[in-house]
């Protein structure tokens, strides 16, 4: 993990790691593993939460892009933070509006590519980024 990330940053570009998998496969408990793990050798890593029926650091309908410094410790519903930039859903699925979930993912990765484009023109390293993912793999969730 940390190779990739020093790979990333020796070539001035950002480490983009999306978890993705079914329902109940553990996808949240990877990326916060992922965010951990990361935080040991980066000052801080960025965390876009797409998943609006069980979100990690915001309240359930939200897609959000966070920029973390701490540790994820203890169930979600006790890790609300304020996000870097959020976009309200409308509804705990995708289903009822897709074109709407897309639009607000385009942003919030829009989001994430100019906070690390501001870093190296800063001459620092971008902040990898954690991408959590909904668990519906088929249709529209």
């Amino acid at each position: 993990l940390t190779a990739a990330y020093a790979a990333a940053a020796a070539a001035a570009q950002p480490c983009v790691i999306a978890i993705t998998g079914s329902k109940g496969s553990g996808k949240s408990s990877v990326a916060r593993l992922l965010v951990n793990s990361l935080l040991n050798s980066c000052p801080e890593v960025a965390f876009m939460d797409l998943d609006p029926g069980q979100p990690e650091l915001t309240p359930p309908g939200l897609l959000s892009l966070h920029l973390l410094q701490q540790p994820l410790f203890g169930p979600p519903h006790l890790q609300h933070q304020q996000p870097l930039l959020a976009y309200f859903q409308g509804d705990v699925s995708s289903q009822s509006e897709p074109s709407r979930y897309l639009q607000a993912v385009q942003c919030l990765c829009s989001r994430y590519h100019s906070t690390a484009a501001a870093a190296a023109a800063a001459g620092r390293v971008a902040a990898p980024l954690v991408i959590n993912t909904p668990g519906w793999i088929t249709g529209l969730g």
